[in-house]
C-alpha cells in the first residue's frame, strides 16, 4: 500500500476548504447584491426631475443702448450653450431697463453658428408684437407653446427685435446686461444690419460686448418625473436594506467560523 505523506494530504485538504470558502462567499453574495440592486432602483425612483435653467439677471447691473426702430439698433440677442440632459425650453425673457412702449418688437429663438458668429437655421420660435410698460426695468417674457426642441451641448440665441414690427422711426430704450461674465463662454450679441430677418443668418453679428451677458432667463422643459415610491415601496426598500445588511454580517461569521 501506499502511504501519501502527510504534508501533501494537508494541503489537499486545505486546498479542498478554500475552495468550499470561495463558492460560499459567492452563492452567499449572490442574494445579498440582488437585494442591494433592488433596493437601491427602488430608491432611485424617488429622485426628482430637475431642469438647470439659466439666469442672468443678478449680475445685470449697467445698461446699453441697444433695441429700437431704425436707425437705432434694432436687434439684441444672448448665446448660451444648453445643458447636458436638457432638450426642450420652454420659455425666456430679456432683461429692459428703459425702453418704452412705443417700442415694438419680437421674441425669437434660433441656433447660433459659432464659427461666423451669426444665427444658423430655420427661427425655433418667434413671438407676436410685444412692448414694455414704459421705460423702466422689467423682464419681457416669452412663452414657447409645446416648448422648442434644442440639442445638449450645442449653442443657441435668444433675440429681442424690431425688424418685423413697426413702431416710430429712432424710437429706442436701455437694455441691461453685465460688468461681468456670468455665462462664460457665450456673450451679449447685435445686429445693425439692414432691417430684414434674412440677415440674421448670412451677416456677421457684433460680438463687441464679450465676455458680457444681457440679463436674461432661459427655462428648460422638465425631463418626464419618475414615479415616487409608496409607503408601502419604502417599507420594502428598508426591509431589503436590513436584510441585505443581515446577510453580510452572516457571511462574516460564517467565513470566521469556518477559518477558525
Amino acid at each position: 500500500m501506499i502511504h501519501r505523506p502527510a504534508k501533501v494530504a494537508l494541503v489537499e485538504r486545505c486546498s479542498v476548504t478554500n475552495s468550499s470558502h470561495k463558492q460560499f462567499g459567492r452563492e452567499t453574495m449572490k442574494p445579498v447584491i440582488t437585494s442591494l440592486i433592488a433596493a437601491l432602483s427602488l430608491a432611485a425612483m424617488a429622485a426628482p426631475a430637475v431642469a438647470q435653467n439659466i439666469d442672468t439677471r443678478a449680475a445685470a447691473n449697467i445698461t446699453f443702448v441697444g433695441l429700437g426702430h431704425a436707425p437705432e439698433t434694432p436687434t439684441i440677442g444672448q448665446t448660451f450653450v444648453v445643458p447636458v440632459g436638457q432638450t426642450a425650453i420652454s420659455s425666456f425673457s430679456i432683461r429692459m431697463a428703459a425702453v418704452p412702449a412705443t417700442v415694438v418688437f419680437r421674441g425669437e429663438l434660433m441656433a447660433w453658428d459659432t464659427v461666423n458668429d451669426r444665427a444658423t437655421g430655420a427661427v425655433l420660435y418667434q413671438s407676436a408684437d410685444v412692448s414694455t410698460s414704459g421705460a423702466t426695468v422689467q423682464d419681457i417674457n416669452f412663452t414657447i407653446p409645446g416648448g422648442a426642441t434644442v440639442v445638449p451641448g450645442q449653442t443657441y440665441v435668444i433675440i429681442a427685435t424690431t425688424v418685423n414690427s413697426v413702431g416710430p422711426p429712432s424710437d429706442h430704450g436701455d437694455v441691461s446686461y453685465s460688468t461681468g461674465d456670468p455665462l462664460p463662454g457665450v456673450s451679449a450679441v447685435y445686429l445693425n444690419a439692414p432691417n430684414v430677418q434674412a440677415n440674421f443668418t448670412t451677416a456677421t453679428w457684433d460680438t463687441t460686448l464679450s465676455p458680457k451677458d444681457l440679463g436674461v432667463t432661459v427655462n428648460f422643459v422638465p425631463a418626464a418625473p419618475t414615479a415616487v415610491p409608496t409607503l408601502t415601496e419604502w417599507a420594502m426598500i428598508g426591509l431589503t436594506l436590513t436584510l441585505a445588511g443581515a446577510g453580510v454580517v452572516l457571511l462574516v461569521r460564517r467565513r470566521r467560523m469556518l477559518q477558525a
